[in-house]
């Protein structure tokens, strides 16, 4: 008996959509690596049996939304933390060098770099996030990052130490 192979369907894995190509004067919007979580509403705690060990009480104060490590809830501080993020993203951009060995072979592509930046302006813990696929790009833009450095300080309004960014750094035939 010879039976025919019956198609199962299959789940469909969606490809990233492609990068926007943006103009170099434009700076994307600049998203934090490591945020805050939301605060979420307290749930009431279970009863607590008299006899058993109870872990101690969470208490949450109604009028404390802020968590103390973000760039603060008013809209002036939210602004000088996207503010900030743009001019890390531009002065980054400025300062790349297309390697020539890269440009004589045609190669284009974002460098997807991740990277912490302290309070005063120094950078650590640089990795690449998403490579261009070409090494010469990805090298490229590891030298860029220890050039720059130290970067621009933070606002006062941002109250954290640090703050770890994911920037995308194009590389682009056209727009050089």
């Amino acid at each position: 008996m010879t039976s025919e192979p019956v198609e199962q369907p299959s789940a469909r894995v969606q490809p990233d959509p492609l990068p926007m190509v943006r103009p170099a004067v434009q700076a994307a919007p600049i998203q934090p690596v490591v945020a805050a979580p939301a605060p979420t509403p307290p749930r009431p705690a279970p009863p607590v049996a008299a006899s058993g060990p109870s872990a101690p009480a969470r208490t949450v104060s109604a009028g404390s939304a802020s968590t103390g490590d973000g760039p603060g809830t008013s809209p002036a501080a939210r602004k000088a933390q996207q503010d900030y993020y743009a001019m890390i993203a531009a002065h980054l951009q400025r300062r790349k060098t297309y390697p020539p060995e890269a440009r004589k072979a045609r190669q284009q592509g974002i460098v997807t770099v991740r990277f912490t930046v302290a309070r005063d302006g120094s950078v650590s813990a640089v990795s690449i996030k998403r490579s261009s696929g070409h090494e010469l790009l990805d090298g490229a833009t590891l030298d860029l990052m220890q050039r720059v450095a130290p970067l621009p300080r933070m606002p006062a309004s941002m109250e954290k130490d640090s703050v770890t960014l994911s920037l995308p750094i194009e590389y682009s035939l056209r727009t050089e």
